[in-house]
């Protein structure tokens, strides 16, 4: 049986490089990869990349033969959103825009819980929640799934904050998981600010493996959708309590 072709923007990426390989392990799918390996990474053949900007390289293949596109591509975060907005902002925004217009197969796309802002953590947020973006990244975020909005066979993901290991040398220690964790083994300690924030935590793995189930999913590959996608929701301090517990410093 033929494998279904897969193109996945942001491959080498922290949460792309899981997808990359939940897809390889299937055995079902052939899959390309455009990404600038920012980070460098090892894990991956040249022979997987098909280019490397998503800005412009999308416009040098031939897209429709691919089943589905997967794209993670992005400036992730609030502090490097802020270094070069325009960067950011075309990152997600151009290939969002490329793909609409030119694209007829599904399309998965990964947006933010941070769509939402501030709830304060007293309700549950629900898909129909009201968006309140209160930082550049998540503004971005709102203006991609307003592209897509009206784009059948879409599947926007609003994701959680992810945690977890890296399968490369793209660790994430700007993730509070993460930063709890490493500032645990390292330093026997941890310092937190805002504790009472709330994080929708999402590990990233549980991330990728949702990702790449949706892409046989018949529901989904034929309507517009938007899912919030996460484990749980903790303030900062119950974080810091686990790692208390667990570690016992």
């Amino acid at each position: 049986m033929d494998k279904k072709k897969i193109l996945l923007l942001g491959g080498a990426g922290y949460l792309g490089q899981w997808i990359f390989d939940g897809l390889l392990m299937s055995h079902k799918y052939k899959v390309d990869i455009i990404d600038k390996k920012y980070y460098g990474n090892d894990l991956f053949s040249s022979l997987y990349f098909v280019g490397s900007d998503v800005r412009t390289d999308l416009q040098k293949i031939d897209i429709n033969q691919y089943d589905s596109i997967i794209n993670v591509a992005a400036i992730v975060g609030d502090g490097a959103s802020k270094i070069n907005p325009k960067i950011a902002e075309d990152t997600e925004l151009i290939p969002l825009q490329y793909l609409k217009d030119n694209y007829k197969g599904f399309l998965i796309w990964t947006s933010s819980c941070s769509v939402y802002g501030d709830s304060g953590g007293s309700d549950i947020l629900t898909e129909s929640s009201n968006t309140n973006p209160l930082s550049p990244y998540a503004e971005i975020k709102l203006k991609g799934e307003q592209i897509l909005k009206d784009r059948p066979n879409t599947l926007i993901l609003r994701l959680g904050t992810l945690y977890g290991y890296s399968l490369s040398n793209r660790q994430r220690f700007d993730l509070v998981v993460n930063k709890f964790a490493i500032d645990c083994m390292s330093k026997k300690e941890i310092t937190v600010f805002n504790g009472g924030q709330y994080r929708p935590l999402l590990f990233v793995s549980d991330a990728a493996k949702a990702i790449v189930k949706a892409i046989d999913n018949s529901d989904l590959r034929t309507k517009f959708s938007i899912y919030n996608l996460c484990e749980g929701n903790y303030t900062i301090d119950e974080i810091a309590d686990i790692f208390h517990k667990t570690f016992k410093y």
